[in-house]
């Protein structure tokens, strides 16, 4: 029956579905919105709302950014906005007006959230995070987008990969996730 309204609609339209990718194989089902709801297609991504926190309570201004990266795509950073910075419990918090927009197409890809010091003359990382995609689109799943990602510091006394012996404080950032 679904190859004899195929037939029908093809003789119809006069355009051949076979050669459609939109198109699953009985030409009634578009496959692009089916692979973006179950997480195989190309999906955007939209993080908004930015706001780094650092533990320490050091009153810093705009001496820090954070960078957002895509597996192997170009490192994309915020500035920070004069007057934004405060302080809550023990951590500075710097907001960001920066909103990024990515495509993802693969459930393997890998998102890089980083901390900069921009008063170093090597802007050196100082804290990073990676995330799977899929995890990033789950938090945007989740109540409203809002999340919180823990950064973990850069540093060379932790490429011995020695365990410490006191806990510290690590930086992370709250911000907004959002699929489209």
């Amino acid at each position: 029956v679904l190859c004899q309204l195929r037939e029908r609609a093809i003789d119809r339209k006069g355009a051949d579905l076979e050669d459609d990718e939109s198109f699953h194989t009985s030409g009634c089902v578009p496959l692009n919105p089916l692979r973006q709801r179950f997480g195989m297609g190309p999906c955007t991504i939209e993080v908004s709302e930015l706001e780094l926190r650092i533990p320490g309570n050091p009153l810093v201004t705009d001496g820090f950014c954070v960078g957002f990266q895509r597996g192997d795509s170009s490192l994309m950073k915020t500035r920070a906005v004069a007057g934004t910075c405060r302080i809550v419990a023990s951590y500075s918090c710097i907001s960001f007006t920066e909103v990024f927009r990515t495509t993802v197409n693969s459930l393997d890809s890998v998102c890089t959230f980083s901390m900069h010091d921009q008063e170093s003359h090597l802007h050196d990382v100082v804290a990073r995070a990676e995330l799977p995609v899929r995890i990033l689109t789950k938090m945007a799943a989740q109540a409203q987008g809002f999340a919180r990602i823990d950064l973990s510091w850069e540093d060379a006394r932790q490429c011995c990969n020695e365990q410490q012996a006191t806990y510290e404080p690590q930086p992370y950032l709250a911000l907004r996730v959002r699929t489209f």
